[in-house]
């Protein structure tokens, strides 16, 4: 059970090591799952052996942690280190978004910043990033964006930080290949607040005209 004193913090780390483990096998292969056109697969011996192959079972075994972790996460394991797996979880799941899980993945990490955001306010940055980048696989839309960062912020109580992103922290890690500045948070904050800001003002006038008529 989720902050259940039975889990002790030990194992809090343990899990978090292993999430890390995981994360960076994904980002070693990541390069590597172009098309043959690009990389030339062909050099793999065995099909067991592929990247493609390697970097699924890490994603496999990164989702059940991920899961596990946020399920027994208790206050005195809070870490900002927990969100560089979730960043790593969210970037694998919205580049396969035919899978199926990306909806259940992406809810369970907007929840877990909800957790981080009151001692962490740079976790509204990070989640606004993720999200810009559902938005660009149409995966949700830029009012569902908005809610889920004002579900965030509901989290925060009365603090009020304004934390500006660094420029230079990579979300889109999938982009970071060949794009990094496109895929920096500061870029990608950018656009959500772009996006999301037109989407409410046009979502606005349409109620205002609906009730005018």
């Amino acid at each position: 059970m989720r902050n259940s004193p039975l889990v002790s913090s030990f194992e809090c780390v343990a899990d978090r090591t292993s999430i890390f483990y995981h994360m960076i096998i994904l980002d070693i292969f990541r390069p590597f799952l172009a098309s043959k056109a690009t990389h030339d697969h062909d050099v793999w011996a065995l099909a067991s052996l592929s990247p493609d192959v390697i970097f699924r079972a890490s994603l496999a075994q990164l989702k059940r942690l991920v899961l596990r972790y946020s399920r027994r996460l208790l206050p005195s394991c809070f870490s900002i280190l927990w969100n560089i797996g979730m960043m790593s979880l969210i970037n694998a799941v919205l580049k396969d978004v035919h899978d199926g899980s990306w909806n259940f993945y992406l809810k369970l990490c907007m929840a877990a910043y909800g957790d981080l955001f009151p001692a962490f306010p740079v976790s509204e940055a990070i989640a606004e990033g993720l999200l810009m980048m559902a938005i660009n696989q149409g995966c949700i839309t830029d009012l569902e964006a908005q809610k889920t960062i004002q579900e965030i912020r509901n989290r925060g109580g009365d603090h009020n930080t304004v934390l500006e992103p660094t420029s230079g922290f990579i979300v889109d890690l999938n982009l970071a290949v060949t794009d990094r500045d496109a895929a920096a948070v500061s870029s990608l904050v950018s656009r959500f607040k772009e996006t999301t800001a037109v989407a409410e003002f046009i979502d606005m006038n349409v109620l205002d005209s609906t009730t005018q008529g």
